[in-house]
């Protein structure tokens, strides 16, 4: 009797199992991989103003790069991103509409969007804006007066020298881990 059940026993989780599998593959057969041509790789360059985006609208730099707050990133914004105010704003004037329009478009058919590079460290450089952003060192000390420029250009040169000179400013205490070379070169 034993061998039975055993045997029952046995079959039932087999068929379970097999239900198991068979719900599965259909439910990774439902998830379509996405289209490709709803992916456009169209690189695109929006029109873009930090001084409308801070001064006028007086959005926070950590609004649109909040990973800085998390990641040694800042990253750049996404069109999701933008679109959390872009899907219902509405402006008076005709050019500040056309760019808006510009976004839409780019952001339905899937563009990506090629913001420009204006502060890139060497590989051999590492650099954390969490470090930086929760010890309370301001974007504009390395970045500039970002919130009153219509185009960001490059005002820092963020070499060695700009580096240390701030990490010697700090703390007497902290001094000695911040100009260590292990510190910015991993």
């Amino acid at each position: 009797m034993s061998e039975t059940r055993d045997r029952r026993l046995l079959l039932w989780s087999g068929a379970v199992l097999t239900i198991v599998v068979i719900i599965t593959g259909l439910a990774l057969v439902q998830i379509e991989p996405e289209d490709e041509t709803k992916i456009n790789q169209t690189a695109v360059t929006l029109p873009f103003s930090h001084e409308v985006h801070t001064q006028k609208a007086e959005i926070d730099c950590l609004f649109c790069h909040s990973s800085a707050l998390r990641a040694p990133q800042a990253t750049l914004p996404s069109l999701n991103k933008c679109m959390i105010c872009h899907s219902s704003i509405t402006v008076e004037d005709d050019n500040a509409r056309q760019n808006i329009e510009q976004l839409k478009q780019a952001y339905e058919n899937g563009w990506r969007v090629q913001w420009p590079d204006v502060y890139r460290q060497p590989d051999f450089v590492y650099f954390s804006h969490r470090a930086h952003v929760n010890n309370g060192v301001s974007c504009q000390k390395c970045h500039g007066d970002v919130q009153n420029m219509t185009l960001v250009e490059k005002v820092v040169d963020m070499d060695m020298g700009f580096c240390l000179d701030c990490h010697q400013e700090q703390p007497e205490a902290d001094i000695p881990r911040l100009i260590d070379c292990a510190t910015c070169h991993k």
